[in-house]
């Protein structure tokens, strides 16, 4: 817990740091993935831990997954193609970021924002005038978190291969998510 607790102050002062702990671990293949699901797990139980605490109305204009297991599988493979857009598009910035240190990046980073997920609830419900702009500013580092951990994983002298990386990833998902959508008709039927 120790290290955990280290490990976390480090990945929010300095990420470049942290990426470069998490990295020199050499986690194996299998136990980057299995960190993975256990921090989309975590993620699961926190949502709707949520959902608990702050009941979203049913016409609510957002579609929201009412099913843990339904959201596990969408977060958790949502997320690995995350990792496999970033590895790539990395690659063809000339990146020489190895798949299981990348995994594991990831599912750190998974893991820290499931505990600002869990500080967003407790100041939902004690001080919900801090909750929004403390969400705002947790998604915001997040970013910047991702742009060091893709810096340190790929090797790339700065963050600007970082940024294009990201956005690369980005656009190869928006796609892929609309030709997966079109062919499958999901767009046409609705998400329930």
């Amino acid at each position: 817990m120790t290290f955990l607790r280290a490990l976390f102050v480090q990945t929010i002062v300095a990420p470049d740091n942290a990426a470069r702990v998490i990295a020199g671990m050499n986690l194996s293949r299998e136990a980057g993935w299995m960190a993975l699901l256990l921090a989309a797990i975590l993620n699961t139980l926190i949502y709707f831990t949520n959902i608990a605490l702050v009941p979203v109305p049913d016409d609510f204009w957002v579609p929201i997954i009412r099913t843990p297991l339904t959201y596990l599988v969408a977060s958790f493979s949502l997320t690995v193609v995350l990792v496999f857009a970033l590895f790539w598009a990395g690659q063809m910035l000339k990146g020489q970021a190895r798949l299981p240190v990348l995994v594991s990046l990831v599912a750190w980073l998974f893991c820290v924002q499931s505990a600002a997920d869990l500080l967003f609830v407790a100041l939902f419900l004690f001080v919900p005038m801090l909750a929004g702009v403390f969400s705002l500013a947790a998604g915001l580092y997040g970013i910047w978190i991702l742009i060091n951990f893709i810096t340190v994983a790929q090797g790339f002298p700065d963050r600007g291969k970082a940024v294009m990386t990201i956005v690369l990833a980005l656009m190869g998902l928006v796609v892929g998510l609309s030709l997966f959508l079109s062919v499958t008709g999901l767009t046409a039927m609705g998400i329930r």
